[in-house]
Formats: structure tokens, sequence, C-alpha cells
């Protein structure tokens, strides 16, 4: 349907629309006031929306949104006229079919009471009742209705138009409205929840608290869900759910009033702190909630523009009375306790320098039984410090840096106390304290003669500066740590040992004076005296065939060979035979048991490359005894080697 308006107040022009759209703006002045049709860039003469308008008329026109509705639903349809006409008309046209009730808006003044003739104030936020179809024609499920306001005299001669877009959905396959809990309404701060459901099985509630209407793109909350309220918002919801048409827009207002915040934290506490300053933060468990302060001992006024809000970090460094409350100012709320905070401020002192203890020497024993107590000398780079040291039944004053504190048995704790060390000065702050813990223990033994190897037995000592402290050595052989159990220590000593290696341990372990040593360690070798392993010379070998599964023995034909052994080091040495059936070969001497074995390459009864081995061979007193073998890994027919024992004794040279 079209809307054809002809005709204007004076010169003010006809506005023709069709389907949402306005013709162009005629504006002139009329009886003192600015008369004008329907423009989005400006303060419109009439408006139709689907929620109350502003008390105060919006410089841009409200959003076109199509509002949604069920068959048979009502809703209502706001209205404000600003034209210089007398009257408000409404109509409906589309296929859907609803109606609008009532047709004719009156006027009203500020009282609410019609006026026919009132042109020069707002006539805001009346409604007419837009009322769905209870089916829809030809069976449809979805059709389209738009409302249409005229202000004017009559529908031909009208000054202002606009048009409501109204999508009417009646399939069974919609979702159904979501519902709201609790209903619209004012509730007490600092915040609630407004809970939002759909009875649809398996739908998705989209909203919004801007003010726009949900879409497909819209914040999501679960089915129900919850929306937590923390200031005054407008809540609009609709429901989604695939292969189903979106149910109709629900919309609420919510608004909140009163509440109190809570009692604000101020950091860090009162007390007297450094005149170089402090910064004081303020904070409340209230989310949302407002602080406000003052700095001059009054209690903050949350009503008086003066009062500062807090924002950040306050530097103070004079004496002050900081309070502070929290508010929750949006919601009209009340304010909560007062918190106080009182700081002074003090020139801030040199410190003394913190002390230092340094252990001089561990307790020994005296020839009587009594102890040599251990020594703590006492530093402190301040000069004329006075420095205090504590410690179980322990206390004393040293005024001079260096000097010696000592530590008897009967201050300490199972062998162990603690000095607590803090340097003072007048006109000074104290230093920062130091502690250290000192264990009272015996000096450890030394052991001699010096750990290494050696050709007889061994005679071992344990030394120490008292002989009464020798008296409590124990001491193990074995490696493993001396303990009240292991053998004690023969005083005078010594303790024979010959073991071809031995590790000897020991530790002063007193009864009772002081607590024991630590563990003095020394390795030992001990081996008997062995002849020169040295072998060089010439040697005249016989060789007698040890085993030969091939039958080589015969074609290789060694019976005798000259040797000549050389060395090049203390263990390396070197064989080469006078008969060419003998292969040049060279390895290692073991010195402690005077034997070595020898590998080389070389050619034999015309095979060339063959391997072979002096095997097990030994020093003896007249020459050298051993196994020769040649053909090893191969190179001999059948790849079986021969095996020779021979002996050698030393030949002239």
């Amino acid at each position: 349907m079209q809307w054809v308006v002809a005709g204007c107040c004076h010169d003010e022009g006809a506005v023709v629309a069709l389907g949402g759209e306005q013709g162009p703006s005629c504006v002139s002045n009329h009886r003192k006031r600015l008369c004008q049709s329907l423009d989005a860039n400006r303060v419109t003469s009439l408006q139709v929306t689907a929620a109350p308008l502003p008390e105060v008329p919006s410089v841009e026109k409200a959003p076109r949104v199509p509002l949604s509705v069920a068959c048979g639903q009502v809703v209502p349809i706001w209205i404000r006229n600003n034209s210089c006409a007398n009257e408000t008309f409404s109509d409906v046209t589309g296929q859907a079919g609803g109606t609008v009730t009532p047709a004719d808006v009156a006027h009203y003044d500020d009282n609410g009471n019609p006026n026919a003739d009132l042109r020069y104030t707002y006539h805001i936020n009346r409604s007419v009742l837009y009322r769905a179809p209870d089916r829809l024609p030809n069976g449809a499920t979805h059709a389209t209705d738009y409302v249409g306001v005229w202000a004017g005299s009559s529908r031909s001669g009208s000054r202002g138009f606009d048009l409501m877009r109204i999508e009417v959905n009646c399939a069974s396959d919609v979702v159904a409205p979501p519902d709201f809990y609790p209903q619209p309404g004012e509730f007490p701060g600092p915040a609630f929840s407004v809970v939002i459901s759909c009875s649809t099985a398996g739908a998705t509630i989209r909203y919004t608290t801007d003010g726009s209407y949900p879409t497909d793109g819209s914040p999501v909350i679960s089915n129900p869900g919850s929306v937590v309220v923390t200031r005054d918002v407008t809540i609009r919801a609709r429901g989604y759910k695939p292969a189903l048409a979106p149910s109709a827009i629900q919309s609420g207002d919510y608004k909140i009033r009163g509440g109190k915040a809570a009692t604000p934290v101020i950091s860090p506490p009162s007390g007297t702190y450094p005149a170089t300053g402090i910064a004081v933060t303020m904070t409340t468990a209230s989310a949302g909630a407002t602080i406000f302060y003052t700095l001059d001992g009054r209690d903050p006024d949350p009503k008086e523009e003066s009062t500062p809000v807090y924002t950040n970090p306050i530097s103070l460094n004079r004496d002050t009375v900081v309070k502070a409350v929290a508010v929750f100012r949006a919601v009209n709320g009340s304010a909560s306790a007062v918190a106080v905070a009182s700081y002074r401020f003090q020139a801030l002192l040199e410190k003394v320098a913190t002390p230092e203890l340094r252990p001089v020497r561990t307790a020994t024993f005296l020839d009587d039984g009594r102890s040599i107590p251990a020594h703590v000398q006492v530093f402190c780079a301040t000069p004329g410090a006075e420095i205090e040291i504590t410690g179980p039944g322990f206390g004393a004053i040293v005024r001079q840096s260096g000097a010696d504190i000592e530590l008897y048995k009967n201050y300490a704790d199972r062998f162990q106390t603690r000095l607590t060390a803090v340097a003072r000065k007048a006109g000074f702050t104290d230093s920062d304290p130091v502690s250290a813990i000192y264990v009272i223990k015996a000096v450890a033994p030394t052991v001699r003669p010096a750990p290494g190897p050696y050709t007889s037995p061994i005679e071992i000592f344990l030394d120490s500066p008292t002989p009464s402290a020798v008296r409590a050595t124990r001491y193990t052989l074995d490696g493993s740590e001396p303990t009240d159990q292991s053998p004690l220590y023969p005083y005078p000593g010594p303790v024979k040992v010959c073991e071809p290696s031995f590790t000897v341990k020991a530790a002063v372990r007193p009864p009772e004076d002081v607590a024991p040593s630590d563990t003095t360690t020394a390795a030992f070798q001990c081996r008997p005296p062995i002849a020169t392993c040295t072998p060089p010379g010439n040697y005249d070998a016989v060789f007698i065939v040890k085993a030969d599964p091939a039958g080589h023995a015969p074609f290789v034909n060694l019976v005798r060979s000259r040797l000549s052994v050389t060395t090049t080091s203390a263990t390396e040495v070197q064989i080469s035979g006078s008969d060419p059936s003998t292969v040049p070969a060279s390895g290692t001497l073991q010195t402690d048991t005077c034997t070595f074995e020898a590998v080389g390459r070389g050619t034999i009864a015309g095979f060339a490359n063959i391997l072979c081995e002096y095997r097990e061979v030994k020093k003896t007193d007249t020459g050298l005894s051993g196994d020769y073998a040649c053909g090893v890994g191969g190179g001999l027919p059948q790849n079986q080697p021969i095996t020779y024992s021979f002996t050698a004794p030393a030949a002239r040279p």
C-alpha cells in the first residue's frame, strides 16, 4: 500500500512514504515553532518505535528495526508527535492483517489531559496497540504488516508520517519467546542477576544490553542463563534454533536502586615512614563502586563535587590522615563505613653497616680432657659501632671490630649454636641483623705417611694437636665412614697394613665434649718389589707346534728363530725375528706381572698380510716363554691358524 500526503501547513511540503522510506523534508517557521517532516538526520516531527522514546528528543532518528511477533501477540507501538498538527492517526497495511487500537491518538498536555490544540509542547510516549492475527491468510506461516502513523487533521493533509515494520510468524516451528526472571523493574544494588530461559528445548538465547535488537551475531548465554546487572539497562533477548524460525524479541528495563558498598582498604597501614615518602593505594571488594577520599581529616562526602575520586596511587611525604568511603554512585547507593589511615614521616637516618661473623678455629682438646673453645671474629665497617651478639645462653657486646668471641660447649645445643649480631651507633639506624650457625667440633686428625704406593707393609700414624684427641680417634681401612663402633686408634700407634690397596678414613669422635671432627681420608697401595721387566735383547727361540688343525706346520716350517726384543718406552715392546716365518710385532709390557702380548702383520711362506700374535709372553730369570699364533683371522689356506709354544733363553749378542 502507498500513502500519499498532499498539502502542507503553509509551505511545509508533503511527505510520501512507501515501505518505510521517507520523502523529502519540508521545513518552515509556523506559529513560532519548527514544523518538519521525517528526516533521518534531524529531530523528527513524528516518530514511531517499539520502545518508549526518551524525554528529550534525540538528534538522530530511532533505528528502523523490524518488530517480530507471533500470531495473536499484542505489542505496544510508541509515538511522539512534534508536528504542527492537532491529531495523530494510525493504520495498518500489509499481508498479515493485524489491527491497531485506538486508531486516533489525541494530543496531551503536561498533566496528561487531552488538548486538541496543543501545538507548542512535545507529545511524548503515547502508544497504540498492535494485535497480530490469530492466523495468517491462505495458510501462510510468515507475513509482514506496516503500522503507519500520520500527524495532521486528516490522512490527506498530514504534516508528519512514519512506519513500523512488523514481521508476523505463525509457524508451528517457531522458537518460543524467552522469559525473564525477575520481571523488569527496580531492584536493590549493587548488582543482581536476570535469568533468561526459553521453553524450546535446545534453543540458543542471544541477547543485547546496549539498546540494539538481537541478531544471529549477538552474544549467547546458556539456556537458561543469567545476565548480571550492575547499572540501569534494557535487556533484549531472542531464541534461535536450527530449522526453526527465531522467536519474538523480548525486552525488559531493569534499574538498580540503593545498595551499600564494602569499606575501602587503605595501604600501607597507618604508621611512621621515611621522609622519602610512600604511595597510598585504596581498594574495595565491591566491584563497580567509586571511592571518595580526603587528606585533611574530614569524612568524605560523595555528594560534594569537590570531594576527590580515587583513581591512582597518592604520593605522600608529610604527616597526613587519609579517609575514604566507597559508594555505588551510578545507582544512588549509600556510602560505606569510613576507612582511616594515619601517616607520619621522619628524616631518614644513616644505617649502620651489617656486621660480619668469621670463624677462626674449631674446638680442640687439652690433655686433662677439657676442650679449647672455638673462636669467632666479629667485624663492622661503621667506625665506633657497638656490636651485640646473642645466642643460646650467650650474650656479649663488642666495641671493637675484629674482636674474638669464644664459644664453649656449654653454649651449644647438641654441639652447635646460632649467633645473631646487630650493630648500633648513636644517631644511626640499627644495622640489619646477621645470623650464622657454628658447630663446636674437634679438629680432624692427620695421616702419615703421605698417601701413595709402597712396596712394603705400611705403618699408619694418626696425629692431632693434643694427645687426648688422638685417643678419641676411630678409623676404618675399607673406605667406610668412621662411627662410634669403628676400631679405636691404638695410641700412640702405628697401625700396620699391607693390602694391594686400601683407604684410611679417620675422625675424632669424643663421647660428650664436642661434636665429631671432619673425616680425614688417605688412599694407599702396598705392592711387593718386583724384578725389572724390561726385556730387551736377542733370544734363541725354539717353537713347538701347539695346534695345527689344517696341517700348515710342515709348509710354514717354523722351528727356530732368533727374536730381537726392543723397548721404545717403559711399557712399549717391539719384536722382530730373523726367520721369515716370524712377523714383526709390537705390544705393551705389564710391568707389575712382567708379561706382554704383541701383534703384527707380515708374509709367511708366500702368504702376504698374515696376522700373527705373541700371546702371554713372560719374562723369566733365563729368558722368555709364551705362545705364537699365525693366520689369526684368516690368511692361510682354509683360514685355520697355526699355534706354537716357544721358549727363548737369552742369547749372546
